[in-house]
């Protein structure tokens, strides 16, 4: 198995450790309950929210469903960019992987006839329009169409979709569980109406099987693209 990574790797590993380091700060200040941690500008109105939002009777279990929240969305946007940037990378150093798309002399004008140009408009396009897939069908097309063989099982795949589908409901519907999340997550039962608090044990799984889905991925990026490594 390949020992090194992509700079797409690494740099979503970096990312995702800064923003753990943050967090981690966040809870602390948050469970000492410290007036520091409400940002706003100076003055008497900012002082008056400090109070109101301080003594909330529930302060400590509301700020720890945002950072829950905010978390979940950070991680998985993060992965969609680091699958996003490998992808357009195989592309760019090997455009004949992609399908004939028709570019207009208007695309022609706009990119100023640069071939360099016109071929990463073409990237962006098809890589775009295959993430717009659900993310195990986005996974299982790139191990069949780019040749990456992550050799991702059937039960990380679907707990990646689970994921996601937490992701869209704090993204799209401010964590208020619908029919659709209750359809789409399968055998768990949620209530409609409510917020989705994730617990700490599942908080961290999700966080683990990102880590797990990527790094099988970049090893298999490197074996199919060394150039990429």
């Amino acid at each position: 198995m390949n020992d090194s990574f992509s700079e797409f790797y690494m740099t979503f590993m970096e990312n995702m450790m800064m923003y753990e380091c943050m967090d981690n700060i966040t809870y602390e200040a948050i469970q000492k309950n410290h007036k520091s941690i409400f940002f706003a500008p100076a003055g008497k109105v900012n002082e008056d929210f400090k109070d109101r939002a301080y003594h909330h009777p529930n302060i400590v279990e509301k700020l720890n469903e945002y950072r829950h929240s905010n978390f979940v969305q950070f991680i998985y946007n993060e992965f969609e960019n680091y699958i996003y940037n490998c992808i357009k990378a195989v592309l760019i150093s090997s455009p004949g992987k992609m399908t004939d798309k028709k570019i207009t002399i208007g695309d022609l004008i706009k990119y100023d006839y640069v071939a360099e140009r016109v071929i990463e408009f073409k990237v962006e396009n098809v890589v775009e329009k295959l993430l717009r897939a659900p993310i195990k069908s986005v996974l299982e097309d790139i191990e069949k169409d780019y040749n990456i063989k992550h050799n991702l099982s059937k039960e990380e795949l679907q707990n990646l979709s689970r994921f996601s589908e937490i992701r869209n409901l704090y993204a799209h519907r401010r964590g208020i569980i619908d029919k659709k999340f209750i359809k789409n997550m399968g055998k768990k039962k949620y209530q409609e109406g409510i917020f989705l608090k994730l617990e700490s044990i599942e908080f961290h799984e999700y966080n683990q099987l990102i880590r797990i889905i990527s790094t099988k991925f970049d090893q298999a990026l490197g074996i199919a693209y060394p150039n990429l490594i």
